[in-house]
């Protein structure tokens, strides 16, 4: 029970880090024009991936796979993707000042 409470809290922390760092993040890279809007659209995928992760999940355990191995090995290629498009962005970001 002890080490399921620190990692709910460690989680907490870092969806609170995650969920601050967002309007900056919109800010700094779309302007101040659309930042409310630009902030929805950034924050509603953060919501989808919240939503289908744990489904994509289950539905691999659901088939007989070793439990979660396949939904995690799929989050880690996410993640991935997410680390490469963020490569491209900055180097789009640096190209265009």
């Amino acid at each position: 029970v002890a080490m399921f409470m620190i990692v709910i809290v460690f989680i907490g922390i870092c969806f609170g880090g995650v969920a601050s760092m967002f309007p900056a993040f919109t800010l700094d890279r779309f302007g101040s024009e659309h930042n409310g809007s630009n902030y929805g659209f950034v924050f509603f995928g953060y919501a989808i991936g919240a939503f289908v992760g744990p489904v994509v999940a289950a539905a691999f355990k659901d088939m007989g796979e070793a439990p979660y191995s396949i939904g995690l090995v799929v989050a880690a290629i996410v993640c991935f993707a997410g680390v490469i498009l963020s490569l491209v962005l900055k180097k789009r970001m640096k190209s265009l000042t």
